[in-house]
């Protein structure tokens, strides 16, 4: 069968530090790291093979224009809503780092080198700035029914198992009950 994505990630992290040149919620400073970040993993994924591989699902993605409701749907389709966690404490302990102009080797066991693997960040809540993000995004997450735009009611709530991603969706998606929740280990980074 066909599997639609309607959505695409939602990036809005940002430190309550970085206040200089925020864009899209990020800093130009997270932004560039991650964008470094990115490119070691795609690599990383290329020398084990695991891009371009032929599946039998189809994922296909594509934005929800709210104005005027367009957007490919049919019987075989699902609309898959994804939210990134909001502002953890190890997203606050990087962004200090790089605004001292430190660099973060994810790649690295070191602490020194690498803050989020000390034992206290493996598993980090959200912050203070990262619950208010949640907050805001609720009235979005509310507003998912067919009454009030094209897509339709969550069927169920698909959650990693990380307390901060745990704390997202809980704060995020507080308006809907009823709807049956799922932790689940593949959802993990």
């Amino acid at each position: 069968s066909l599997l639609t994505a309607a959505a695409v990630l939602t990036l809005r992290s940002a430190s309550a530090l970085s206040a200089a040149k925020i864009n899209g919620g990020w800093s130009d400073i997270a932004i560039k790291a991650v964008e470094q970040f990115t490119i070691s993993q795609r690599s990383k994924l290329k020398e084990i093979r695991a891009l371009d591989i032929q599946r039998k699902v189809k994922i296909f993605g594509e934005t929800i224009d709210k104005t005027n409701n367009e957007m490919t749907n049919d019987d075989d389709s699902k609309i898959i809503h994804f939210q990134r966690h909001d502002q953890g404490y190890h997203n606050l302990i990087c962004d200090v780092w790089r605004e001292e102009g430190r660099a973060i080797d994810f790649d690295s066991t070191d602490p020194t080198l690498n803050p989020v693997v000390r034992p206290e960040l493996l598993d980090p809540p959200l912050t203070e700035t990262g619950r208010q993000q949640c907050s805001l995004r609720r009235l979005e997450c509310s507003l998912l029914s067919p009454e009030l735009i094209v897509v339709s009611s969550p069927e169920l709530i698909v959650v990693s198992p990380l307390l901060r991603c745990i704390q997202t969706a809980k704060i995020s998606f507080r308006d809907r009950t009823g709807v049956p929740w799922i932790s689940h280990e593949g959802c993990r980074e």
